[in-house]
């Protein structure tokens, strides 16, 4: 990037029209308190966690300024000593104690502002042992004062913030500059504050020269701290329903203050804010770039093909800065399908039960040591050419520095050989913490279980991907973590890994520089050799027993705004269609759904987005509004197929389809789209090509063909019950109720 350049424009163009201004943006410390504080407040119930065990509890602590670069560094090390993994101690005393399934919201240290805290507490618990939890914090600082940390843990944080410096992503300046933006808002010195090898030699000799370093550390931070405040949140059961109340309330009064004159001229404002939204908005004075300007092909990846005993591997080098990145994909399209809906499950605890010698804690440890962590996740995709073909799978992936390389293959041998399934009491530790993630994280995703719901009905590969990743998942792992007796849970995922581990058909990938490749292959197949895997090939998947069709579904959860979903069958990706739905999607949103359902509708946000499975979905987010948006869908579903985009639409469209298409790609994750999709360089030139090619006839003839009389149409809200969404003939399913809702191709479910 020519950033000379583009300073000198900003600097000639704008800054110059300007005097600097010298605000006083000082924020001042916060007085310190003399004595802790304590506050309960109430909160909403959560239907996915068990109805006695409601309460959160968070004990937080006020911590020093955060523009010192070493003390920050310092406060950032011992908020990881002490929460993260299985040798922690609040993890030790907090997570395992059976009160809660996992640390409250906010736990860690926070530096976004000029002071730092510290959190750290439980959620789901009894009401009757909240008090418990601010006893088991005091005294698990006093015990960790009096005993410190074990050096290996420190070590590995400290390998960790090296690897974090070596290993390179498309984000590393983003992430840099958020990392030193809190401090130089409060005048600290921002460069001081990148200096991290020299803050780490610094700490490196302060452990060095006094063993109770970090002790006395949290002594300062935690033990001696009076600013202390524990926070208690109780359930309620109307807490929705009065919030609600006392904004009517807020309302009413509002409206009783205006009269006549001021209501008048509100309603003109309203309709003029109406009439300006309705404008299209003179964009020629920004600056732009055209369509000209992308560039005709990419550079391709140095990606060179071997088989190793009958594994195929990739190897692609590339400038990866001491780093080596190792990926592969195992089948399961042979595993027994009552299996099936577990695998995120076995997934989520395969590394974290221990191996070999190795129990889950000191397995935790060496990972940490040496690699930057083993990912294991489920993977489901239709093959580039067809809707109706995918494949099905776990991925496997790691990283490490070049070093390390011996020791992150050993370590996944003995996680494939020797793997440790007999924790019976470790494993539902680690089911409740799978199960609260999910039922936290469904109101911040909701439109994602909506747009997944739907796609379930059209698509037998999303059918499979709403099992591992939706709402039939969240209500599985809710079921599961409330089961008395995990021992016929315990026991599939033997079976998952005795299938997988012991004669999974694999494909690897390896990325690195073209100085290490060698050694890290023989690496790899010193690994391959020493497991047990199949010979044969891996295959695409066809659902035989698969029909789609159309639904209409409301799953009702306790929200106050709805998650809305509609999805249509479209093309494969090397389908020319497909470019064209592409840039279709891109026009839609931007030119049509933000202004129905965000700036008129109110939602959070809405669009339209064409998946990698061929499927064409609407969404709309955080929304007040039920039938309207459905009806914004339809709408601009019309307006498409009426030609009415103009062809600056149409290139504007294309300029932002390839800042995706185009994106950098990280060292480490080049060739990633041909090992997991098989979409090759020239594969994907040609889509390029066909992006590049579009025409405004190509969009309307999509939007006529595959939006306007498709054979099959699925639709989802996630939202609060709505007489108006029943009375529209709805399918409406209690999704955190008694009655969990159905999967959409499940028999029984009807629309």
């Amino acid at each position: 990037m020519p950033l000379e350049e583009h300073l000198d424009m900003i600097q000639g163009s704008v800054l110059k029209r300007f005097q600097r201004a010298k605000p006083n943006n000082a924020v001042n410390p916060e007085p310190r308190w003399t004595e802790p504080r304590a506050v309960t407040i109430e909160g909403p119930i959560n239907q996915l966690a068990p109805p006695d065990k409601q309460t959160t509890v968070s004990v937080s602590y006020l911590l020093p300024e955060i523009l010192d670069p070493f003390e920050n560094f310092c406060m950032a090390v011992v908020g990881k000593l002490l929460i993260s993994g299985p040798k922690a101690p609040f993890y030790k005393s907090l997570v395992q104690s059976g009160l809660g399934s996992d640390y409250s919201s906010g736990t860690g240290l926070d530096s976004s502002i000029r002071e730092g805290i510290f959190a750290v507490g439980l959620k789901n618990v009894s009401e009757t042992d909240a008090a418990k939890i601010e006893e088991i914090v005091h005294s698990t600082v006093d015990e960790v004062v009096k005993t410190g940390f074990d050096n290996e843990r420190v070590e590995a944080i400290l390998h960790e913030v090296e690897l974090y410096l070596k290993h390179q992503s498309t984000s590393f300046g983003l992430h840099l500059f958020f990392n030193i933006m809190s401090p130089w808002t409060h005048d600290a010195d921002p460069i001081q504050h990148m200096k991290h090898n020299e803050i780490v030699e610094r700490f490196r000799q302060a452990v060095t020269q006094d063993p109770q370093f970090l002790q006395n550390k949290v002594k300062q931070y935690l033990q001696d701290n009076k600013h202390r405040l524990v926070l208690t949140m109780k359930p309620r059961e109307d807490y929705e329903a009065g919030i609600k109340a006392k904004e009517d309330q807020l309302l009413a009064l509002k409206l009783g203050e205006v009269d006549d004159a001021r209501r008048k001229e509100l309603f003109e404002q309203g309709n003029a804010l109406a009439e300006e939204q309705s404008k299209k908005p003179d964009v020629s004075l920004l600056p732009t770039l055209t369509v000209s300007d992308i560039e005709t092909s990419l550079p391709p990846v140095d990606i060179r093909r071997i088989t190793y005993e009958n594994t195929p591997i990739i190897c692609i080098t590339a400038p990866t800065n001491g780093v080596t990145y190792f990926r592969s994909l195992i089948s399961t399209e042979k595993l027994d399908k009552e299996l099936l809906p577990y695998l995120p499950l076995f997934c989520s605890i395969v590394t974290h039960m221990g191996a070999g010698e190795m129990d889950y804690r000191q397995l935790s440890q060496k990972v940490e040591l040496k690699t930057g962590g083993l990912g294991v996740s489920e993977h489901a995709s239709n093959h580039y050419s067809s809707t109706e073909k995918f494949e099905q799978g776990i991925v496997l992936s790691s990283y490490c520095l070049d070093r390390n390389i011996h020791d992150m293959f050993d370590l996944w041998a003995v996680v494939f050989n020797k793997l440790r399934l007999d924790d019976l009491e470790h494993f539902g530790e680690l089911v409740k913490q799978t199960a609260a993630a999910l039922a936290s994280g469904l109101a911040d995703h909701g439109h994602g279980y909506a747009m997944g719901h739907s796609a379930a009905s059209i698509r037998s590969a999303s059918k499979l991907k709403e099992q591992w990743n939706g709402i039939s998942q969240v209500l599985l792992m809710k079921d599961v973590a409330e089961s008395s007796d995990l021992t016929a849970t315990l026991d599939k995922m033997r079976a998952i890994a005795n299938h997988l581990l012991s004669n999974g058909r694999m494909r690897c990938s390896l990325n690195s520089t073209g100085a290490t490749m060698n050694g890290a292959l023989n690496e790899l197949g010193e690994f391959l050799s020493g497991i047990a895997s199949s010979t044969e090939d891996q295959h695409l998947v066809t659902d035989s027993l698969f029909f789609p069709k159309s639904l209409k579904t409301h799953l009702t959860f306790p929200f106050a705004v709805n998650y809305s979903s509609r999805c249509l069958p479209g093309p494969a990706f090397v389908e020319p269609a497909y470019a064209s739905s592409r840039l279709l999607a891109k026009i839609l949103s931007g030119k049509f759904l933000h202004r129905e359902i965000r700036e008129k509708g109110g939602a959070y946000g809405g669009g339209a987005k064409i998946s990698h499975d061929g499927l064409f979905q609407f969404y709309s987010y955080r929304d007040p509004k039920t039938l309207e948006t459905f009806d914004a869908f339809d709408r601009s579903i019309v307006w498409a197929a009426n030609g009415s985009f103009t062809q600056q639409d149409l290139d504007e469209a294309k300029l932002s389809t390839f800042s995706e298409v185009d994106k950098p790609v990280a060292p480490g994750s080049q060739g990633a789209r041909e090992f997991l999709f098989h979409v090759t360089d020239e594969l994907y030139q040609a889509h390029r090509q066909r992006l590049l090619n579009a025409s405004r006839d190509h969009l309307v003839e999509f939007a006529r063909e595959y939006l306007q009389n498709p054979k099959y149409v699925a639709s989802t809200i996630l939202g609060p019950p709505s007489e108006e969404v029943q009375k529209d003939g709805w399918n409406v399913i209690a999704g955190a109720g008694e009655e969990a809702p159905k999967s959409p191709c499940q028999k029984g479910a009807t629309a």
